[in-house]
């Protein structure tokens, strides 16, 4: 129901009334709308979510359209898309995209961003490396709970941004 009403109001040329819509939506259903449209209706609609929505939306998608999405978009429009997508779902799309695509949105990120991507794509596709993420936080094994939290602090990664603290030995080897 949600999608015809949608592609009625996109056919329509009543934009204002889609994103409304749209942007109401969570996520998960936001993207089930978006993957019902027709490919040229897909683009128009995800053009109209928010920027916040938009990535939530995008991260939904499956890998297909993701490609088609980011091919449908100017550059610029690209890269706020991607700079806000989780290091592994990054590379996922990379892997996804044609190698010329690819090598210009690349150009364009913020290096770290770039760094990133390469890191994960160095790894074989089908291994944990590809899919790790890679805004994690070290700890030693004997730390305290403060020295712990402390690392966390002194991390130059945003707290929202550290997907998970390893422990590991006094060779950095992962215990935990």
């Amino acid at each position: 129901m949600p999608a015809a009403l949608i592609a009625q109001r996109l056919h329509a040329r009543d934009f204002e009334g889609a994103k409304a819509l749209l942007n109401q939506l969570p996520a998960a259903e936001a993207a089930q709308v978006l993957s019902a449209l027709a490919e040229a209706d897909r683009a128009v609609a995800f053009r109209l979510l928010d920027k916040d929505q938009a990535i939530a939306t995008f991260e939904q998608l499956n890998a297909d359209e993701q490609r088609s999405l980011v091919l449908a978009m100017e550059s610029s429009e690209a890269i706020a898309i991607i700079e806000g997508l989780d290091p592994d779902d990054r590379a996922a799309l990379f892997d996804e995209l044609p190698a010329k695509v690819a090598k210009r949105l690349l150009a364009d990120l913020r290096p770290e961003t770039r760094a990133q991507i390469h890191m994960l794509l160095n790894y074989p596709p089908d291994s944990a490396g590809r899919i790790m993420s890679p805004n994690y936080v070290m700890v030693r094994r004997y730390a305290t709970v403060g020295e712990a939290l402390e690392a966390v602090r002194r991390s130059p990664l945003k707290r929202e941004g550290i997907a998970v603290v390893f422990i590991t030995d006094a060779t950095r080897r992962y215990e935990g």
